[in-house]
């Protein structure tokens, strides 16, 4: 072997082994390249499930927070209903009095003071009494004095009913309903 090839030997080893490191080289820094990528992929991917959770433990606690609000509200709406029903209850207690009704002091106090409440109150009276013509000359005072008073275009309308007079006690109800309008009267009464 001479020396030419000795040398040409010499610079393909040489080559050969610089070809070797670069192809280590380069793997290696393949190597390094990918294991940092899925390291910072590793550390994304654990820091938004971090995120995550922690998101879903702030909604579970607002949630909880919403709920114990709702339940709150709701408890003080149904107080206060109680304590409206409460006040309403106490307002509209009903006092029951009896007494001798005097067709004659009531006619009395009417006379001094006319009022649609003693007028009603006479002609109430009378149809309790079975007596028709009276309760409704008490009925038509009450009226004249306000005419939108329903219960004296309704007590006029029971008392020519109990007289007999069906029809007209209908034309009654019927004018009143149409000028005042007031739903509920029942017409076959």
């Amino acid at each position: 072997m001479n020396t030419t090839q000795i040398q040409e030997l010499e610079q393909k080893y040489k080559s050969y082994i610089l070809k070797l490191f670069l192809k280590k080289t380069f793997f290696a820094c393949i190597f390094l390249l990918v294991s940092f990528c899925l390291y910072l992929f590793f550390n994304e991917y654990e820091e938004q499930k971090q995120n995550l959770n922690l998101a879903l433990k702030e909604k579970k606690e607002l949630n909880k927070r919403l709920e114990q609000a709702r339940i709150k509200e709701q408890k003080t709406q149904i107080l206060q209903e109680k304590k409206q029903v409460k006040n309403a209850s106490k307002e509209k207690k009903i006092q029951i009095t009896s007494y001798n009704v005097n067709s004659t002091n009531l006619k009395k106090k009417f006379y001094d003071k006319k009022s649609v409440d003693i007028a009603i109150s006479l002609s109430r009276f009378y149809m309790h009494k079975k007596d028709y013509e009276k309760s409704i000359f008490w009925s038509l005072k009450a009226n004249s004095l306000d005419k939108n008073s329903k219960e004296s275009w309704l007590l006029f309308a029971e008392a020519k009913k109990a007289l007999g007079k069906e029809e007209e006690a209908k034309k009654v109800l019927k004018t009143y309903t149409d000028f005042y309008g007031f739903e509920g009267v029942n017409f076959d009464f």
